[in-house]
């Protein structure tokens, strides 16, 4: 009996483990999506042409104003603050997923 019950509970951790890695993944994977989609219409810019090592401002054009502005779309989007300093710091697009995908798993 103790080893059923022993397999029944790994055998359920090993569904939540799964569970809540394909949940971040996916969550990833959306919020990836959101920010290249926010970028391409802010920019005007073809959203095939945005990866994650991208440079906002060397590699698209944007200026500080059009920085400043996506970095207000994020924080509506996301529902998130992102400080100043942290925007200052942020210059690829892979860097902009990374810091709200951290913003959003504290909420």
């Amino acid at each position: 009996m103790k080893n059923v019950l022993c397999y029944k509970f790994s055998f359920f951790a090993f569904r939540l483990s799964f569970v809540i890695f394909h949940f971040s993944f996916k969550n990833m994977a959306s919020i990836q999506e959101r920010v290249v989609n926010i970028i391409a219409d802010q920019l005007g810019v073809n959203k095939e042409t945005i990866t994650d090592k991208t440079d906002i401002a060397n590699d698209l054009g944007a200026d500080s104003l059009d920085i400043a502005e996506m970095m207000i779309a994020f924080e509506d989007e996301f529902d998130i603050d992102i400080v100043e300093e942290d925007a200052q710091n942020i210059t690829t697009i892979g860097q902009v997923v990374e810091h709200i995908t951290k913003a959003v798993e504290s909420k």
